[in-house]
């Protein structure tokens, strides 16, 4: 599990890889064909969006790969979730 806190402007981006376990590594690399992007609206105390991403694998079962809390919508902030 690793958490990584990076500044941007005034308010401040939590990534956190929550299942970043090797199983999840090596599922990710068998099953990288379907993956499902998702986000919460400001449904946490900080008002911050929930940036989800999971995998699906060739039996239907979903495994989580990342969880985001991003400041805002602001496109640049996907792009830095999706880059990193």
């Amino acid at each position: 599990m690793t958490n990584t806190f990076i500044g941007v402007g005034v308010l401040s981006l939590l990534m956190l890889s929550v299942m970043c376990s090797k199983h999840k590594v090596n599922l990710l690399k068998a099953f990288h064909i379907v993956l499902l992007i998702d986000t919460t609206y400001k449904t946490n105390k900080y008002r911050f969006l929930l940036l989800e991403i999971v995998g699906v694998t060739s039996t239907a079962l979903t495994f989580s790969i990342v969880f985001v809390f991003l400041s805002s919508e602001r496109e640049n902030n996907f792009i830095w979730a999706l880059e990193n």
